[in-house]
């Protein structure tokens, strides 16, 4: 199973810049819970 890996690109040379590692379900709702604790 592929990792869950996103590359971005640098427009200007077209050179991958950074990998970020997606985050996953329970991440991602945490870090939607800590952003509604801001508001």
């Amino acid at each position: 199973m592929m990792p869950n890996m996103v590359t971005t690109i640098n427009p200007a040379n077209e050179q991958p810049v950074n990998e970020y590692r997606l985050m996953n379900l329970h991440e991602a709702n945490k870090a939607v819970d800590l952003a509604n604790d801001c508001y």
